[in-house]
């Protein structure tokens, strides 16, 4: 289902026990403060967290201009939506300064975080991001400090577990086998001493 701005603000509404609106613009101050407060909740909620569904890799533009820091040999363009870097391909050195990377590669894949429309955002961020606002709304509309409290606390809950499912879009490498991992698989425990059996 493509959600909407709109649905968020009522999702928030709904939690506050308050009624849903057909519109953000002709609904009221409560209404008009909501659509504020989206317009910083959600770009703060996509950058402080390294989501899979707001990241994409994208190669990098090479400028001409020469670096003015003499330990790089290349400017390379950020993309217009970056937010914020993941990694890089090759895995290499790099600074960032404003919207572009000094590094010693030419051919660079970026992988990074963008501001996604929120129409693709998953229904655990959408879930996450209605209960962070109405922890911000709370004391304003209920003014009740201990609702505020409850409600942050279950935005916190939610976003374990938003973050929890979002991760399962990049699983972990299983790991390879060491003397370590060996040991433990065949039940060798006491690591200083070798089992009776070994030769």
């Amino acid at each position: 289902m493509p959600w909407s701005k709109l649905d968020v603000c009522n999702l928030t509404f709904n939690i506050l026990n308050k009624n849903s609106v057909d519109d953000l613009v002709n609904s009221g101050e409560f209404a008009d403060s909501a659509s504020r407060a989206f317009d910083l909740l959600f770009p703060s909620a996509i950058s402080g967290k390294s989501w899979r569904f707001a990241t994409k890799i994208q190669q990098l533009s090479v400028l001409v201009s020469p670096p003015p820091i003499a330990r790089w040999s290349y400017v390379l363009q950020l993309p217009s939506d970056y937010l914020a870097a993941v990694r890089t391909y090759p895995a290499m050195g790099f600074q960032i300064f404003q919207d572009k990377m000094y590094a010693n590669n030419n051919i660079v894949d970026l992988e990074y975080r963008f501001m996604p429309d929120i129409t693709h955002c998953p229904v655990y961020f959408i879930h996450y991001l209605a209960i962070l606002m109405a922890a911000w709304f709370a004391d304003a509309v209920a003014e009740d400090d201990n609702l505020s409290k409850k409600l942050m606390n279950d935005a916190m809950n939610q976003l374990g577990e938003a973050l929890f499912t979002d991760s399962q879009s990049h699983p972990i490498d299983a790991m390879g086998l060491n003397p370590m991992v060996q040991a433990r698989y065949n039940g060798w425990w006491d690591y200083d001493r070798p089992p009776a059996n070994y030769p």
